[in-house]
């Protein structure tokens, strides 16, 4: 028998659904059964982080960042960066990785290393470059990439990965 009360979800989740470059963010209710979908990109979303401080929104789609407010309005640009056709290009002008600092006052994104964006004052400062390419022969492709990973719980430090392109 179903006697005992309905267990209800510490918060609301936000998840991406949809394909590729139609996905979009929907939040699930505390409830676990009633959901909203929140974003509207025309190009789907890319990736997305939620601020635990006030619900805001950080999106990634068509290689721009975007932040809202937890309903979805008062959209702003933050970056956007131009791909080009080469590796390099898209190697190092990717835009991605978005997280929200425990205090919600800094977002920190990858675009050709990590950038810390104050969400208050508007300044973003780029912090951590990407190393460059060991020589200008045609094969050779920049060495690393840095991405944000984390926050530590008090957000003095911040956890981030490199990646290394895979060539010859």
């Amino acid at each position: 028998s179903c006697s005992q009360p309905v267990q209800q979800l510490p918060r609301a989740l936000y998840y991406l659904d949809g394909s590729d470059m139609a996905a979009q963010v929907w939040r699930l209710e505390r409830d676990g059964v009633s959901r909203q979908l929140v974003s509207h990109e025309q190009n789907g979303v890319q990736d997305f982080s939620v601020s635990s401080v006030n619900g805001s929104l950080a999106l990634v789609s068509n290689n721009s960042l975007t932040v809202m407010d937890a309903k979805g309005r008062n959209l702003y640009l933050v970056i956007e960066a131009q791909l080009g056709n080469s590796l390099e290009s898209q190697y190092r002008n990717t835009v991605a990785n978005p997280l929200f600092s425990p205090d919600g006052r800094m977002l920190a994104y990858a675009l050709n290393g990590i950038h810390l964006y104050d969400l208050v004052t508007g300044s973003d400062a780029h912090v951590v470059v990407n190393p460059g390419k060991e020589s200008n022969d045609a094969l050779s492709y920049a060495t690393g990439r840095y991405q944000p990973v984390a926050w530590s719980p008090d957000g003095n430090q911040l956890l981030i990965a490199m990646s290394y392109y895979e060539g010859y």
